[in-house]
């Protein structure tokens, strides 16, 4: 048993020791880890910088604000911001409050601008007629069907457009515009349908097109 005694206490006596080398040069062995690259047969590979931790990541992390702007970034843009800007400022609108009222309300303006703009592009010179019998038909509404005759009528000026479009398909453009909406077989014009004509007629575009 005694031959056994030397080295037991030997052990103890490194534990000890490593455990105090651990604990008094805690901070330099981490700053170690943290620059350590590879790890080879001759050595440990040490580099002069130390690896970016995951909470100096987070810090240097674009903000989700960051990262919506970087999808518009360019030039143009940043010159129109900065005439916005300047709006703003001729305007006293210096409180982020009621800045952002201002912003967001342009923004949805702006927004329903670009969304009748492409309707009336894509929209046929039947769906406006239909679009405004129905306008002047509300609160009531009317049938679905007694708007195939605007479907018929531009059939007739032009068949090759319609000859493979049906009727539903020619109603249902309306609908998945949200300018009309259906239910229980009534139809009515919504908001959104009133508001492009009012659109039209403010900026002069024409209500009789082709289709």
């Amino acid at each position: 048993m005694a031959m056994f005694a030397w080295p037991i206490c030997a052990c103890l006596a490194l534990l000890i020791f490593g455990l105090f080398f651990v604990s008094k040069f805690k901070k330099e062995i981490s700053r170690f880890i943290d620059r350590t690259q590879k790890v080879t047969r001759e050595g440990v590979e040490a580099g002069t910088t130390p690896i970016v931790t995951q909470e100096i990541k987070d810090i240097v992390r674009p903000s989700p604000a960051d990262e919506l702007l970087r999808i518009f970034d360019n030039q143009l843009l940043l010159e129109q911001e900065g005439v916005i800007g300047n709006y703003l400022a001729e305007k006293s609108i210096e409180n982020p409050a009621e800045r952002e009222r201002v912003l967001v309300r342009y923004l949805a303006s702006s927004y329903i601008g670009q969304r009748f703009e492409s309707v009336y592009h894509s929209i046929w010179g039947s769906q406006l007629r239909a679009l405004q019998q129905l306008n002047e038909s509300q609160p009531g509404g009317v049938l679905l069907s007694a708007l195939e005759p605007w479907y018929e009528l531009g059939k007739a000026l032009q068949p090759a457009w319609y000859a493979n479009y049906s009727y539903m398909q020619w109603y249902g453009f309306m609908e998945g515009m949200t300018l009309v909406v259906s239910a229980g077989g009534t139809v009515h014009i919504t908001l959104f349908g009133h508001e492009f004509l009012k659109y039209i007629i403010q900026c002069s575009y024409p209500l009789e097109k082709l289709g």
